[in-house]
């Protein structure tokens, strides 16, 4: 898996960005922000849930085989040398230990009532 066109978002934290595999397919991973957990009223049935993976614009389920598949790849990513600028790998490094959570949990769980 290798990372490429990373942006960070100025709404408190989301990331997006394309991944390549070996197989040849490409993927689009967005993982939206934490900071703001509430969606206002306003923007219900329009912007991602907060704090969570959407992988192909489709929402990943919490705690999934596909979850698990995906942060094993990102996990290796950061661990080695693909090519992320320091603080893109750091806003990585910050969304997979909120994702490693319980927190993570909790809010997804949250979102569902």
């Amino acid at each position: 898996m290798k990372i490429s066109n990373f942006q960070t978002w100025m709404d408190g934290g989301t990331i997006t960005f394309d991944c390549a595999m070996e197989r040849g397919e490409n993927l689009k991973i967005e993982i939206t922000q934490h900071a703001i957990l509430e969606i206002p009223s306003r923007l219900e049935g329009i912007a991602k849930l907060p704090g969570r993976i959407y992988l192909n614009d489709l929402l990943v389920p919490i705690r999934s085989e596909k979850e698990a598949l995906l942060l094993a790849g990102f996990k290796a990513i950061v661990q080695g040398d693909a090519g992320l600028e320091p603080l893109e790998k750091a806003c990585l490094i910050e969304h997979l230990d909120y994702i490693a959570s319980d927190a993570y949990v909790k809010n997804a769980l949250n979102q569902n009532k």
